[in-house]
């Protein structure tokens, strides 16, 4: 945006949000991203939005402020969802979960998460127990609990107004697609739909999943000088997906006066490896 039209949009937005909101926000942040302004506009503009944004613009307050907004004028009655966010990771949701919660606190609003890590036992009576505003969820866990309790969780759901996918660019297992439409079948239609991702998030065709309609397309792009250094050399090794964590591990071991800094998925991702290196470095004294 110009300067002069992101001053515009901005002042705009800030507008659109009101005082409660903007003051949660104004206690952290001192000024709007550029993504956080074109895409919470479109939501509150009641249109879906694609959003291809770096890491670090604020894309996650990108569709926590406009929900925020939306769920303060929806008047939610106890234990209605107003907004389902998924994201593809027990880690992300609860990082999500905690840019959230100030915003929640202020507008008397709760917040909720479902993912892997707790018995789908525990989660179905959170449904059925707890006064649920928000929900954040990995779809996998989220499919298993209404393979169990369909009706409840469409009765919970049935006030959704936006749902969130998160990073969408890293939903690509198989099963995706099935958990989808069963999500999809116990949310209303008539509700907006935000896909937020760092990278191209779907083809145009792939879109239909999501239950996307005449989706606005944001687009933010790196800016200049956060760029990486030109001297900086990247390589890669291919090998078997059973054989990632030994290859990685034997890199490391080759190289011991070097520093590694290692990035995982998951939680249980780490544990693995911990526990592979420690078995590596036992067999390894053994056979000395």
């Amino acid at each position: 945006m110009t300067s002069k039209a992101g001053a515009v949009a901005t002042r705009t937005y800030r507008e659109k949000l009101g005082p409660e909101i903007l003051e949660v926000f104004d206690k952290s942040f001192n000024s709007f991203t550029d993504v956080q302004v074109l895409s919470g506009t479109h939501l509150l503009n009641l249109s879906d939005v694609v959003v291809e944004s770096p890491t670090g613009s604020g894309k996650t307050l990108a569709f926590v402020l406009p929900m925020m907004r939306m769920l303060q004028n929806a008047k939610l009655q106890p234990k209605e969802i107003g907004a389902l966010i998924l994201s593809p990771s027990r880690e992300l949701c609860h990082q999500i979960v905690t840019v959230i919660k100030p915003f929640a606190d202020k507008l008397n609003l709760t917040v909720e998460t479902v993912t892997g890590g707790q018995k789908v036992e525990k989660n179905i009576k959170m449904f059925k127990t707890k006064n649920v505003n928000i929900l954040v969820a990995t779809p996998g866990r989220l499919f298993q609990i209404i393979q169990h309790e369909k009706t409840l969780i469409a009765r919970s759901m049935k006030s959704v107004q936006l749902l969130v996918i998160d990073e969408a660019d890293r939903f690509n297992e198989i099963q995706f697609e099935d958990h989808m439409r069963e999500i999809l079948s116990c949310i209303p239609k008539q509700r907006r739909t935000g896909l937020f991702s760092a990278t191209q998030v779907k083809e145009e065709d792939d879109l239909m999943v999501f239950g996307l309609r005449n989706a606005k397309q944001v687009k933010v792009a790196q800016e200049k000088n956060s760029a990486a250094p030109s001297t900086l050399k990247n390589y890669f090794v291919e090998c078997p997906a059973d054989e990632k964590t030994s290859a990685c591990l034997e890199f490391i071991r080759q190289r011991t006066d070097k520093k590694f800094l290692v990035f995982f998925p998951s939680c249980n991702s780490v544990r693995f490896f911990q526990m592979k290196k420690k078995f590596l470095k036992q067999e390894k004294a053994c056979v000395e």
